[in-house]
């Protein structure tokens, strides 16, 4: 499934970020600028997981699964077994893990790889695929933690007075369609061929596989727009406060 997740919406939020990055001065290194990420985007991103999850218990699945989705296996469950019961729901989440756990050896993946969005036809070395990366035990008995992905705390860089100053001047700006010069979003600041509408983002074990990806103009410029007028208001802001 975490295949189908990349494909279907996350290497292009990957690809636009890469943009960002590239052409219109964000800063992966500056906390202010992953905050300003997560204050207009994680919304966005969580309605396209929820888009995922809606379509993908509605889809049929071949095999075992008889041609049926999640959803029609779900209801027929019910109709066989009863409605099941979540005998643990409001254990704390800490408790469960320590008492539950997780049984059978974690999948190992590859440098740079989370789960989401790297399919086996991805891999830069050899071919190798998924399976043959499932451990390295000899005895098989070794159980191998999967490396984590680590997300920093992200916090507002002004208090509760400059966020609504923060606000009330990108409505404001938006309202009068002002579009700050200098970070290239701007007609005369286009590379040669205008605004791309493509990105290529790096992929595989050592990021050697370039994967080239579609962004709508109508869709994603229009982000990039917002990324900033946001980010040049936050930088004025931060600016007169020091």
């Amino acid at each position: 499934m975490w295949v189908e997740v990349g494909s279907q919406f996350v290497r292009r939020w990957r690809a636009f970020f890469t943009r960002l990055e590239r052409i219109h001065q964000l800063d992966v290194d500056n906390p202010n600028h992953i905050w300003l990420l997560h204050f207009h985007f994680l919304d966005q991103i969580n309605h396209d997981c929820e888009q995922f999850r809606i379509e993908w218990n509605a889809h049929p699945i071949s095999g075992k699964g008889g041609n049926r989705s999640p959803n029609d296996l779900r209801l027929l469950g019910q109709t066989e077994h009863g409605v099941y019961v979540d005998e643990m729901e409001g254990v704390p989440v800490e408790e469960l893990a320590e008492y539950y756990g997780v049984h059978g050896q974690a999948r190992e993946r590859r440098r740079g790889q989370t789960g989401a969005g790297h399919p086996q036809d991805e891999d830069d070395d050899h071919g190798n695929s998924d399976h043959e990366f499932e451990g390295n035990s000899d005895d098989g008995t070794e159980e191998e933690e999967a490396e984590s992905v680590p997300v920093d705390e992200s916090h507002p860089p002004f208090n509760e007075h400059y966020l609504n100053i923060f606000r009330n001047a990108l409505q404001q700006v938006r309202n009068e369609v002002i579009i700050p010069e200098e970070y290239g979003i701007l007609e005369n600041e286009w590379e040669e061929n205008g605004y791309p509408t493509v990105e290529t983002i790096q992929s595989g074990r050592r990021r050697r596989r370039e994967i080239t990806l579609g962004l709508p103009d109508n869709i994603w410029r229009p982000r990039a727009i917002l990324w900033i007028q946001a980010v040049d208001i936050m930088t004025r802001i931060l600016g007169n406060i020091d």
